[in-house]
């Protein structure tokens, strides 16, 4: 992976060993978003000097804080002798440019103006002049970053007017979350300076909202796009050749990565509707019910099936075709691959068949490593799909007659631990954002300000889950990164896409 600008800013201050540091910072890069991620895991608030009582009063109720000044002459003269002090700059980061010059860019673009600074040192010991600069960064900086940064805009003007809508509609969540994906993935991997904090917070509340007074409902349409009505819409025909692909912890933002790599090739065009995943947002209980085309409550009562578990999918999914769909059981193939490449191993198998049920797992591979976010993710996900032949694969069944539908069985948001502790036999070690069991005052004890305590009797059963609504896990608050298991449109609303030869073709 690249080494990142902002983090020799963030390493700078994280070297400095105490837990009160006085910033001097004339351009503010220490609140660009990024560097306040990296020093977010050591120091509890991050403030700009705004007035003398202010700071104070802030430094006696924060143990951890980094206090922000535009120049020295703003820091109160007990405090230079009272806490440590350091000044950051751009110099550290580009020695050979005109400060002046460089500030005048957007500050989005400076990891690629960063890159190509780190190959111009090794030839180069001399500063440039301001305009020397100006020339050389424009050589570098693209107009792609100036149209990236108004699409995010746009987006968040499209899921403000939908979230002034009732929400009680299940497509308009739909909606939002399609959008919502695509306006992350371009704040991530472009690393967006864009403040969202807002409309995420008015998100998760309507959206929490809507999933404790709606989302039974979703039981009683045949319809609904709920993960245990997907396999019926997609077999509908039992002479139709089909094949559902589950991309395993794929949300709306990781879909606009496979996306950016299918769209190379010219060769596919994409009809995309959204999903329901199953509470708790898992692959036990929503991997389960999308191939196996009932909810968790109706799993839990067949004969087969001793208990709730991922394994279960091929059983699921020859059950309900054979049985529901009169499918003959050696026409309909299922498999788990670590490798998508490996799919391409059975393609000469695969054409025989009537129904294929295939889940790549590489993304919750991905999600699951130490200090994994969204934007590490991103780009993982993109080095991998580079190297595979995907595209390939989905030509080989689009010749071979089938119809391709590529889904998921819950998304990821990334959150941090809430100091929780919660018996082994509770949490999931994959999916830390719910709890589960059959008895509601054990689950009481574990309620937390961001949490929900549910029952849903017609999907789940009599089993209580105690899911959490924002960005936390049950771990501890040292721990942070990527899982799945609560409510969030990250996890809940995942893609569900027919994948078809492009018109243009």
């Amino acid at each position: 992976m690249k080494e990142k600008w902002y983090c020799k800013i963030a390493n700078q201050i994280l070297d400095i060993k105490t837990d009160i540091i006085l910033i001097e910072d004339h351009a503010k890069i220490v609140l660009f978003s990024k560097i306040k991620e990296c020093l977010s895991g050591k120091f509890n608030n991050i403030v700009e000097f705004k007035s003398e009582v202010q700071i104070r009063a802030q430094i006696r109720k924060n143990e951890r804080i980094l206090v922000i000044f535009s120049n020295s002459e703003s820091i109160p003269y007990d405090f230079l002798s009272t806490y440590a002090t350091t000044k950051i700059d751009l110099d550290s980061v580009f020695p050979l440019l005109n400060l002046k010059a460089l500030l005048q860019y957007p500050i989005e673009q400076y990891q690629e103006i960063f890159e190509a600074h780190e190959d111009f040192k090794k030839d180069n010991y001399e500063r440039l002049s301001e305009q020397e600069t100006v020339n050389f960064i424009d050589k570098i900086v693209y107009k792609k970053f100036v149209k990236e940064k108004e699409d995010a805009v746009k987006l968040i003007t499209h899921i403000e007017d939908l979230l002034k809508n009732k929400l009680i509609d299940s497509d308009n969540w739909g909606k939002i979350s399609q959008y919502y994906g695509e306006l992350n993935y371009l704040i991530d991997d472009n690393e967006l300076d864009l403040d969202i904090n807002i409309l995420r917070d008015d998100l998760k509340n309507k959206f929490t909202s809507f999933i404790l007074n709606n989302y039974e409902d979703l039981v009683y349409s045949p319809t609904s796009l709920i993960h245990f009505n997907i396999i019926e819409n997609v077999f509908h025909d039992p002479y139709q050749k089909n094949a559902l692909i589950c991309f395993d912890c794929m949300g709306f933002e990781e879909w606009n990565v496979i996306m950016d790599y299918l769209n190379k090739s010219n060769r596919f065009d994409y009809i995309i509707k959204y999903s329901f995943a199953m509470l708790p947002s898992e692959t036990s209980y929503s991997g389960n019910a999308l191939f196996g085309g009932l909810p968790p409550k109706r799993i839990k009562e067949l004969n087969f099936i001793n208990t709730i578990h991922w394994k279960n999918e091929e059983q699921l999914f020859k059950h309900f075709l054979s049985k529901r769909k009169r499918i003959e059981e050696h026409n309909i193939f299922f498999k788990r691959y670590i490798e998508i490449n490996d799919a391409l191993l059975d393609e000469d198998y695969l054409r025989d068949y009537k129904a294929v049920g295939l889940v790549f797992s590489f993304i919750d591979r991905f999600a699951h490593t130490d200090l994994m976010n969204k934007n590490r993710l991103i780009n993982n996900i993109r080095k991998y799909i580079q190297k595979s032949r995907l595209d390939d694969f989905v030509d080989v069944l689009l010749k071979n007659g089938f119809r391709i539908f590529f889904v998921s069985d819950h998304g990821s948001i990334f959150c941090q631990g809430n100091g929780v502790n919660v018996k082994k036999d509770l949490v999931d070690s994959k999916a830390k954002r719910y709890l589960i069991s059959n008895k509601k005052e054990l689950l009481d004890e574990y309620k937390t300000d961001y949490s929900e305590l549910v029952q849903f009797k017609h999907i789940i059963g009599d089993d209580y889950l105690l899911l959490l609504s924002g960005n936390e896990m049950f771990a501890s608050k040292n721990e942070s990164g990527l899982n799945h298991g609560g409510i969030s449109i990250e996890e809940v609303v995942v893609p569900f896409i027919e994948v078809k030869y492009s018109d243009r073709l």
